[in-house]
């Protein structure tokens, strides 16, 4: 991924391989440009704030027919087409549907296009081919990710492209930008696994109007877990969650995460978020929002603005401390557009 230059320094986007997307963003941000190989990402839910979790992980990518998508004529190699690729076009991903035989192609142009856009507005050099390689092995990663509790979904495959997209388009690399492409291809494959039934991950679940559908563990359970699908949507305030304290007998499903400005504490509760100047034990998630948990010292301060001076992303409301000063991300570099080779 020729993004490999739009991150320079230690957040490179090798690490956003961990993400959501999960594979090439790494190759695509990292600072030297260099391609890996990817784990699988796992994009369910995790603990409520301040506490291990029991949503059970993705176990690994399966295969799939839709993989066939890939290659041949209507393949990858029919939507890039070299260092131009993207260049002087608006980039827009598709709106409503995108085919499975269809999704390597549109999400690969799309991609490419979006970095192709940020290279040339810097003046650099655009490595088209290598661009191609990576982000077609990013989109057939995200294609290969279904087990039989998964159905293809067109509408949601199209979001994808469409979010990681408007993602890549800003042309800079942060804390928060690793954040959100954690969480922008959740729905290529819809689950189909009702509530109470068995699964292996989140993916695995049909959600619900209701709120969010989580595959979790009965914290209560002796001997070998069996996880099913469960309706948990956030916790209220005072309501059991899955923190760092003693196992509640009686509660089988904590939540596994609280609501908005909520933390859970060391009892396994939702309490408010601590206010400015309160104690918060080097955990960022007990402090309200806007606020961070500074070190040394563990006390909850007000996020600091852009082109104010800082030490860390977490302390600034934009997630990125570049040059010592609050920033909208680590800007694209000439190595990240065309990498040296290896």
């Amino acid at each position: 991924m020729r993004l490999g230059g739009l991150v320079r320094g230690r957040l490179g986007w090798a690490q956003l391989r961990a993400s959501g997307l999960g594979l090439v963003l790494s190759a695509s941000l990292a600072c030297n440009g260099a391609t890996q190989g990817v784990p699988s990402p796992n994009d369910d839910a995790g603990a409520a704030s301040g506490g291990g979790g029991s949503s059970v992980n993705e176990p690994g990518g399966g295969s799939t027919d839709a993989m066939n998508g890939g290659s041949g004529p209507d393949g990858p190699s029919a939507a890039v087409d070299g260092p131009d690729a993207g260049a002087g076009g608006d980039c827009a991903a598709p709106s409503g549907s995108v085919s499975s035989e269809r999704f390597v192609a549109t999400f690969v142009e799309a991609m490419c296009c979006a970095v192709a856009t940020c290279c040339a507005s810097s003046g650099f050099a655009f490595a088209g081919d290598t661009c191609l390689t990576d982000w077609t092995r990013e989109a057939e990663h995200l294609l290969a990710d279904t087990n039989p509790s998964r159905v293809y979904d067109g509408a949601g495959a199209a979001k994808c492209i469409e979010t990681s997209r408007s993602i890549l388009s800003r042309c800079v690399s942060s804390t928060s930008v690793l954040a959100e492409l954690k969480k922008s291809c959740p729905g290529v494959y819809a689950g189909t696994v009702d509530a109470n039934g068995p699964c292996q991950s989140t993916k695995d679940c049909a959600q619900s109007a209701q709120g969010p559908v989580q595959c979790e563990v009965d914290t209560t359970t002796v001997g070998p877990p069996a996880p099913i699908c469960v309706l948990d949507p956030p916790a209220l305030l005072g309501e059991v969650c899955l923190g760092p304290g003693p196992r509640d007998p009686s509660s089988r499903f904590p939540h596994l995460v609280c609501a908005q400005g909520l933390y859970c504490d060391a009892t396994n509760h939702c309490q408010m978020g601590l206010a400015a100047g309160a104690a918060c034990g080097n955990s960022a998630a007990q402090c309200a929002p806007a606020l961070w948990c500074e070190t040394p010292g563990n006390t909850c301060v007000p996020l600091t603005a852009l082109g104010t001076p800082c030490s860390t992303d977490a302390q600034c409301t934009s997630g990125s401390c570049y040059q010592q000063k609050c920033a909208p991300g680590i800007p694209i570099s000439a190595a990240g557009c065309s990498p040296p080779p290896p």
